[in-house]
């Protein structure tokens, strides 16, 4: 048995790439760059105005001029006209300045007249360039603005359509097996009898992973050798990432670790030093790589958050969204055991989730996130720091 921290050593020595792929933009938002995004032009592209108001020449401001004449408008999107012999234009936000004027006097600055004029209300310190954003000022045509390997967010997109990126290379999602074992196990439209449970695992991880995926489907499979192995040879192969749950442990008829052997798998650990999943699998044949989750619902779902999440995400990029919480409550470590604490956020502060027990799925439902508590560590952790894994996919 190995600790904690050795599993997620080796998990993360675990690289496979699932490709690259085009896709639109408009279907982007939660997928990852697979390429750095330049500029193609400066940003803004032109002197933009910032307020709704009147360019004027600070050269005529600081010899004392007040009163401006104007004839034209500039309008936003509208072409750059010429007013050089012009001694102010009306301008609206995000207007092109003409190259003559170096600044806009706010519309709540000035007293329009009746003769085409208008008259400068007295501002102190007024500069050269207010209220102008320069050319280039954010970036420069050919500047790196997004980096590779970034979550594609709708603040994203934004960048990425004032780029031109029609057509984003982002990486590809792997594809997803996901397989329930037990003989007690009924599909969830049927009754089960008094000796049987509908299956839960398989739901929650197609949830927990649905929005990670190219493609996911489920199996249930009985606890046969001759079905499970039948399975292996025929699917095992077709998938990138195969999840089991159940079947892993020490019982009669835990037979998958034995049989994923005899299918190729090596075995990289089975069994962690920690509560819940102390069974836990993972293996790897080829560009496959196949986690075994314990059958119980918690600890499958546990197992998935502290895992399988972080280390889906890493293969596309180097963000971690784990981080370090304040915990409310006090928290007692195990002597031996590494614990995964189901955690409920109230009134802005980390709780504990009040639950009976890894058997209570209703309860475990509430929660917002999982804690990585080492053994030994904490005695009370009401004045320390602990990491938080969050339950959220994105």
């Amino acid at each position: 048995m190995i600790t904690v921290q050795e599993a997620l050593t080796i998990l993360s020595r675990v690289q496979i790439q699932w490709g690259v792929e085009k896709i639109p933009l408009a279907q982007a938002t939660g997928r990852y760059l697979a390429e750095e995004i330049k500029a193609d032009r400066d940003y803004p592209p032109f002197d933009r105005a910032m307020m709704d108001g009147f360019a004027i020449r600070f050269s005529d401001w600081q010899k004392g001029q007040r009163t401006f004449s104007f004839t034209h408008q500039q309008w936003a999107g509208s072409p750059i006209l010429d007013f050089i012999d012009e001694e102010a234009c009306e301008i609206t936000t995000g207007a092109a300045v003409p190259e003559c004027f170096d600044l806009v006097i706010p519309i709540e600055k000035v007293t329009a007249g009746d003769d085409g004029t208008f008259t400068c209300l007295e501002i102190e310190n007024l500069k050269c360039g207010w209220n102008i954003q320069k050319q280039g000022i954010e970036y420069k045509e050919k500047d790196l603005v997004i980096e590779q390997r970034t979550l594609v967010t709708a603040a994203v997109i934004a960048v990425l359509a004032s780029c031109g990126i029609e057509m984003p290379l982002v990486y590809q999602r792997p594809s997803v097996a996901i397989v329930s074992t037990g003989d007690e196990l009924v599909p969830m439209n049927e009754s089960p009898l008094p000796h049987q449970i509908r299956t839960s695992n398989a739901h929650a991880l197609k949830a927990l992973v649905q929005t990670m995926s190219s493609k996911i489907e489920t199996f249930h499979l009985n606890d046969d050798p001759l079905i499970i192995k039948d399975w292996m040879e025929q699917h095992g192969q077709q998938w990138d990432i195969l999840l089991f749950s159940g079947g892993v442990s020490k019982g009669g008829k835990d037979y998958l670790p034995q049989l994923w052997k005899e299918d190729g798998f090596e075995c990289l650990f089975h069994g962690i030093a920690q509560k819940p999943g102390k069974p836990m699998w993972l293996g790897k044949k080829n560009q496959t790589i196949l986690f075994g989750f314990p059958g119980n619902p918690v600890s499958t779902l546990t197992c998935a958050i502290a895992y399988l999440i972080p280390w889906i995400k890493h293969q596309w990029s180097n963000h971690d969204d784990s981080h370090y919480i304040q915990m409310q409550d006090t928290i007692t470590a195990h002597d031996s055991l590494d614990l995964w604490l189901p955690v409920v956020l109230e009134n802005n502060q980390f709780k504990t989730l009040n639950y009976l027990g890894s058997g209570d799925l209703i309860g475990f439902s509430q929660l917002n996130g999982i804690i990585h508590v080492p053994s030994n560590k904490f005695a009370d952790n009401k004045s320390k720091k602990i990491r938080f894994y969050p339950i959220t996919t994105f």
